[in-house]
């Protein structure tokens, strides 16, 4: 979650807003990361979890990152048992986690 939570602050415009939804759907907790930055094209929606990649709309960042952290957060939650995913946005960038509930 931090690494999420660190590329939406990091993306997002000053005052913009960063929601974290969490749902508990049996058998799993799907946990929802949106913000206002100017988010993944579709078209990257997939690479943007391989290590060292940076979306073609990362460059607006004021800082840059490493491209390490969406690859990291991919395979913890897969360590878990879970899935991690950007989805299509009409604005900013959305991150889905699924992970199992016990």
């Amino acid at each position: 979650m931090s690494n999420l939570i660190a590329n939406a602050i990091r993306f997002s415009p000053e005052h913009g807003l960063i929601r974290i939804d969490v749902q508990v759907q049996e058998p799993q907790v799907i946990i929802d990361c949106r913000d206002d930055g100017p988010g993944v094209a579709e078209e990257e929606l997939e690479r943007i979890f391989e290590p060292f990649f940076r979306g073609s709309r990362s460059s607006t960042a004021s800082t840059k990152g490493s491209g390490i952290g969406l690859a990291i957060v991919r395979e913890f939650v897969a360590a878990h048992g879970g899935y991690a995913r950007a989805l299509p946005s009409p604005q900013g960038a959305h991150f889905q986690l699924e992970l199992p509930h016990a």
